[in-house]
């Protein structure tokens, strides 16, 4: 992507954008710290509410798949950074999200204690591999349609699918809550 055409895509001039974003590499940089930032912010709301809430693990899946899927390209632009700068992802994963991670996988290890959660879960692995999911199958879209998955219901149902898939993964028959669809 050149920086005429992010010019072109937001409707301003080049000049505008260099004035903002001396280089494309600094524009790359503004944007992946307003996900990091995002992320910064979000995560301590999310961890309360999921403390505080009998539906927490919906609400933090939730707020996960909806960033990622009301703009696609945030889950693309991390998934090409991590195959085109993996070292310096890495760095920056490190800082914002482990220490999340960790906090989290306390959490899922308190759920393996009490039987909710499957005894044979490693919590930061299984963590990673859904965070992947969410990012591979977000930047990918809806594969199997003809064209984009903009529809309201493909896109519920992609949100659907990966909640379904997180929650059968994470929890046990027996300390899993229902989810709306399956009380009704």
């Amino acid at each position: 992507m050149t920086l005429q055409s992010v010019a072109d895509a937001v409707g301003i001039r080049k000049p505008s954008v260099l004035h903002h974003f001396p280089s494309k590499e600094e524009l790359r940089q503004a944007v992946l710290a307003d996900i990091w930032e995002h992320w910064s912010k979000v995560v301590p709301r999310l961890l309360r509410g999921a403390m505080e809430h009998a539906n927490g693990f919906e609400l933090m899946m939730g707020e996960l798949v909806g960033f990622f899927s009301e703009d696609p390209d945030r889950a693309r632009l991390l998934v090409r950074e991590t195959l085109d700068r993996p070292r310096e992802f890495r760095a920056l994963f490190r800082e914002y999200v482990q220490p999340w991670l960790v906090m989290i996988g306390d959490n899922i290890r308190d759920g393996q204690r009490q039987g909710m959660c499957h005894a044979e879960l490693d919590p930061e692995g299984h963590l990673l591999q859904i965070l992947e999911l969410i990012l591979i199958s977000t930047a990918w879209g809806d594969i199997s349609a003809d064209g984009p998955a903009s529809a309201p219901h493909e896109s519920r149902r992609h949100v659907d699918s990966l909640m379904r898939i997180a929650r059968n993964s994470l929890f046990t028959q027996g300390g899993r809550r229902k989810s709306r669809e399956e009380r009704s």
